[in-house]
């Protein structure tokens, strides 16, 4: 009789894992079903602009004579007039030349494009899942997908910083996740994707090391500033040698990383009268409505975005703090970061107030 017992209880027991395992399959089930209806989406839309000669600027030429010109083993790039990597060090670029080279062609990089905006989706979920549980994890995911940011992003030629969301909020998961390898990796992939990541990846060793690991947090935010250091300072000045400059994009601060970042400094009133005009605070509103306003409540972790929404908002080129091209992309990730911390406190916060109510309640009643 006790061995029957003890097999009902542990059928009974197996029967709760199993409806467990289901009802976690549906929230990622869901979010699948949104991913592959924005890169089905997506990647019409984009072909179809292509095909109809709807793309108005440079970008997707230059990436796709980028990966032309590297099977053959060139990198001096006609369109910028100077070896490529003198404009951004967008090292990440090689992992995209072999996939051109099968199929060589501009369509190439804008399916690849949507493939990797959607997949950080996937991310997005995992991440919110652990903070916030499965259904608004899915919430989150969908959030992240009709972003008018990731769309405009999406539909707006080619740029590499599409990569940006995924390797991010997958060096933020493995950290929380206490992968440090994994970690490391998608921290430095973020690194080779755009010289100016490193800002970020710099606040995201701050993050570690005031929450979870000081050291390895240290090390990174280190590794960060010095490879944003060389990078700037010397790697891309000796590539393009003076043909591209910043001198029209910060004319307030200087003409050089080094007296734009001392500029900055020295200046705070300037900074503050040029990054808060009536126009870019609209473009805030934009990238923060349609989260709620939530990275406002998560500010320990959406001030990751800090230094790259300063960059934007510093700069004279209206492209940068418009919602209608791909710039938003390289600011939304800690934003999404800390919406989801944000509405885990709003939980939290929730949860006590009910507490305290029902405590209330009894005493008035008693």
């Amino acid at each position: 009789m006790k061995g029957s017992f003890f097999l009902q209880d542990l059928s009974g027991e197996n029967k709760q894992e199993c409806s467990s395992m289901n009802n976690r399959k549906w929230p990622l089930a869901v979010v699948a079903f949104l991913v592959l209806i924005f890169i089905a989406v997506g990647s019409f839309i984009s072909v179809r602009k292509y095909s109809c000669f709807a793309y108005a600027d440079w970008d997707l030429a230059i990436y796709s004579n980028f990966c032309f010109n590297a099977i053959r083993g060139d990198l001096f790039s006609p369109l910028l007039g100077a070896h490529f990597f003198g404009n951004h060090l967008n090292l990440l670029m090689f992992l995209v030349v072999p996939v051109y080279f099968i199929f060589p062609s501009p369509v190439t990089l804008l399916i690849i494009q949507a493939l990797m905006i959607a997949g950080a989706a996937f991310v997005v979920y995992f991440i919110a899942r652990r903070e916030v549980g499965e259904w608004l994890g899915a919430a989150f995911s969908f959030l992240y997908l009709i972003h008018p940011g990731v769309l405009f992003t999406c539909l707006n030629e080619f740029h590499p910083e599409s990569f940006f969301p995924l390797f991010f909020f997958l060096a933020f998961y493995n950290m929380r996740e206490n992968r440090t390898r994994l970690f490391l990796l998608f921290m430095f992939a973020c690194l080779l994707l755009k010289e100016n990541f490193a800002l970020t990846t710099a606040m995201l060793g701050l993050y570690c090391a005031f929450s979870q690991k000081k050291r390895l947090g240290w090390v990174v935010f280190g590794a960060s500033v010095a490879w944003f250091a060389v990078s700037t300072g010397f790697i891309i000045p000796a590539l393009n040698r003076g043909v591209i400059g910043l001198a029209g994009i910060y004319p307030d601060f200087g003409d050089s990383p080094a007296s734009i970042m001392v500029n900055m400094v020295l200046h705070p009133g300037r900074v503050i009268d040029v990054a808060f005009r009536s126009a870019k605070m609209v473009y805030m509103l934009k990238l923060l409505l349609p989260l709620c306003f939530l990275p406002v409540i998560g500010i320990q972790a959406s001030i990751m975005a800090l230094p790259v929404i300063a960059q934007h908002l510093l700069s004279v080129r209206p492209a940068e703090h418009s919602i209608l091209y791909y710039y938003s992309i390289e600011i939304l990730p800690p934003l999404f970061i800390g919406a989801i911390i944000g509405q885990r406190l709003l939980m939290k916060i929730g949860h006590r107030i009910l507490r305290r109510m029902v405590v209330l309640l009894v005493l008035l009643a008693g």
